[in-house]
């Protein structure tokens, strides 16, 4: 832990205040300084940044965040300590969440991925901290993987995972019942919210945009047949595939040139519209183009996809911020200087402490196929426990599955997508090894655990008064 607080110090004091992700992080501000929803980003990370306003200050900022990794490992360690791996190999286990340089440099970046890994691992935990989830635990997993699903819309298929589970660990049906309500509640305040600006109930509206700009990578028009509305959409022929992102963002690209705003909701059901045709027609591409997405994630090094680590790095110079954002329109510059209370300035790169950081990062991550074999020795545990339905080690094993091939399903490969898997594989095989280790201890019904006394009988006080024959 002390190593990776000296790391994390190192980042702030050789950037400051803060790194920008453009165009992402001057909308978060934006949203946060408006208090506006938008149709392409939630507005859970805007909630944060406005809790935070009141410090004026963009380190304040990037050091919550820090330290909200940092609460990440420790609960990550403290619940294999729980169920029973050794505190050397839980140790060994929460490395890579302290020590990756990536997931450090990504904690210095106003983004909104931070929060969201610290609120799902916290609504893990409170799943796996008992052998059957009880139902203030439940409860409060289902809070904290709305507020999730509130920071990046992908949460929401891990919200989905959440009945399943509970249903599989027999909690109950109270504990179902109470849990999805109190998980239905933020959701529909924040739907309710949606519609006052854009007249219709929902999370976001750039869904379909999104997807079809997926589809673009192997859309072939003469094999979709596109009704005449659509034709718009067609990629240009002739003109080589640009990487899915680039068509939501490219002025050229044919949804920036349709006459609304591109996230308009005509614009958005349009697009949804041709991706479906584009998925049914061309199944086996769409199949394909994922799958190469997907096995992107576990390439050694980051930099093999250097056009998309580059963006998740330190530099030597930062840029300075711009004018004027081309998404939004905002005045960013303003923006900035509204929220820190100082001129908006480009990031001030401080030596030595930035050059330390930067060579660290050219030796210290976690390879891609380490983390597929740390996903491999979580689908071995999975396998070991088939008849407890996979046993604790299938929830966090299933999450981290559904943050690697979601983002590449539905709009794209980007190695911003891989970092939140990375502490749910690390979730997952540890508890598949403290299962190697030893036997998990006995479970009661309420979740209490018989441990025995210092003579080594059983605990009474755990004990039931009366045992049946």
């Amino acid at each position: 832990m002390l190593g990776g607080i000296a790391l994390r110090m190192l980042a702030m004091l050789g950037y400051r205040p803060a790194l920008w992700f453009v165009g992402d992080s001057y909308t978060y501000l934006a949203m946060t300084l408006r208090s506006a929803l938008r149709p392409e980003r939630p507005g859970g990370y805007p909630l944060m940044l406005r809790a935070l306003e009141p410090f004026h200050s963009f380190v304040v900022v990037v050091g919550v965040q820090h330290s909200l990794t940092l609460a990440t490992a420790a609960m990550i360690y403290v619940l294999l300590r729980r169920r029973g791996l050794p505190d050397w190999g839980a140790t060994l286990v929460v490395l890579p969440v302290l020590f990756d340089a990536y997931l450090i440099q990504l904690e210095h970046l106003l983004l909104s991925d931070i929060l969201f890994i610290f609120l799902v691992v916290s609504a893990l935990t409170a799943l796996l901290w008992h052998e059957r989830p009880t139902v203030p635990l439940a409860t409060a997993a289902g809070v904290l993987l709305a507020l999730a699903t509130l920071t990046r819309t992908v949460g929401f298929a891990l919200l989905v995972l959440l009945p399943c589970w509970l249903i599989v660990r027999r909690a109950g049906w109270r504990a179902l019942a109470v849990t999805a309500l109190t998980a239905v509640l933020p959701l529909g305040a924040y739907a309710i919210s949606y519609h006052s600006r854009y007249h219709r109930y929902a999370l976001s509206g750039a869904g379909g945009v999104f997807l079809w700009s997926r589809a673009m990578s192997f859309a072939d028009c003469a094999k979709i047949h596109p009704p005449a509305g659509e034709t718009a959409l067609c990629p240009v022929p002739g003109l080589p595939r640009m990487r899915p992102e680039t068509y939501v963002w490219n002025a050229s690209s044919p949804i920036n040139r349709l006459p609304t705003f591109r996230f308009s909701d005509s614009n958005n059901t349009l697009a949804q519209d041709f991706a479906e045709r584009a998925i049914l027609a061309q199944p086996g591409d769409y199949l394909s183009a994922v799958a190469h997405s997907v096995t992107r994630s576990f390439r050694w090094s980051p930099t093999e996809d250097y056009g998309v680590a580059l963006r998740y790095e330190f530099h030597q110079k930062e840029p300075a911020p711009p004018i004027v954002h081309s998404s939004t329109m905002d005045n960013a510059r303003n923006d900035m200087a509204a929220y820190d209370h100082r001129p908006p300035q480009a990031p001030r790169v401080i030596e030595p402490y930035a050059g330390w950081i930067r060579g660290y990062q050219r030796h210290v991550y976690l390879p891609g196929p380490v983390l597929g074999l740390m996903l491999l020795g979580g689908l071995a545990g999975i396998v070991a426990a088939w008849r407890s339905w996979g046993g604790p080690a299938l929830l966090p094993w299933a999450a981290a599955m559904v943050l690697l091939i979601l983002p590449p399903a539905t709009i794209d490969f980007d190695y911003r997508y891989v970092l939140p898997a990375i502490p749910l594989a690390c979730l997952s095989l540890g508890i598949a090894l403290a299962r190697g280790v030893r036997a998990p201890a006995p479970w009661d019904e309420t979740g209490s655990c018989d441990r025995p006394a210092a003579d080594g009988s059983p605990d009474r006080r755990t004990q039931p008064s009366h045992v049946p024959d």
